[in-house]
């Protein structure tokens, strides 16, 4: 019998390994990776993630194996809509099956960065047969990060970042108007006071003066899953070949 995965274990997963990543980030005090290099760490902490919990796991994934002569729909032509397309962390299921899709964006503040990873996932999910695409969770990981030098307090940071945050959902809202067989839903995968930080001071009493920036780094998920009606299971042979499209 096929798995299917729970989306609270998914997120689960995905918010242990965006811990592991900004536990590892706020002690290197002379972190200076930038984007592309938050990116591949947090990547790999979320593959490690399903790993431990005994998942096999697949980095960098062309999206077109994924949607294979097992799992695709019947007519369909993966290779010409994915072409060389690739996904962060795919979670499979005897090497063929999809149980998660994760992508992984870095310094996100509007919809518009995340638009082509959404289609993308979206789309793997429905060039599958239904009852392999219902099974799987496709998962949007993003970093919205904001910095001000004009702040002091943490509560001036978390305000502005709860704004944004705000914004982005109603912006995920308005997209995903009208797409009948997917749904979109945007999570938290921190607690509300995570990643704030006020102004730091250096020193103290008549020696104090004000030191690094303050930052509030905060990480979400969108989840999308194909809502196509599952057919019953066939029972004849022609029922059986119609459904995988042989």
């Amino acid at each position: 019998m096929i798995r299917a995965m729970q989306e609270d274990e998914v997120l689960e997963a995905l918010a242990k390994g965006v811990r592991r990543t900004s536990d590892l980030i706020r002690q290197a005090t002379e972190y200076h990776g930038g984007a592309v290099r938050t990116e591949y760490l947090l990547t790999a902490d979320i593959a490690r993630e399903f790993i431990e919990r005994h998942f096999q796991v697949k980095v960098e994934c062309l999206n077109r194996s994924l949607v294979n002569a097992l799992t695709r729909s019947k007519g369909t032509a993966p290779s010409k809509l994915l072409r060389s397309k690739r996904i962060d962390v795919a979670v499979v299921e005897s090497d063929l099956i999809p149980l998660a899709i994760v992508e992984v964006k870095i310094g996100v503040s509007k919809l518009t960065r995340l638009k082509g990873d959404l289609e993308k996932i979206s789309t793997t999910l429905a060039l599958m047969q239904p009852k392999f695409a219902s099974r799987a969770v496709g998962a949007l990981v993003f970093q919205m990060h904001t910095t001000s030098k004009k702040w002091y307090r943490a509560e001036q940071f978390r305000a502005a970042a709860e704004a944004k945050e705000k914004r982005l959902r109603e912006e995920l809202r308005i997209f995903a108007k009208g797409r009948t067989d997917t749904i979109f839903a945007m999570h938290s995968l921190q607690r509300p006071d995570e990643g704030v930080t006020g102004r730091a001071v250096d020193g103290i009493g008549e020696e104090a003066e004000w030191g690094a920036f303050g930052h509030a780094t905060r990480y979400h998920a969108i989840l999308i899953r194909d809502t196509r009606p599952v057919p019953p299971p066939p029972s004849t042979i022609a029922e059986l070949r119609s459904q995988s499209g042989r």
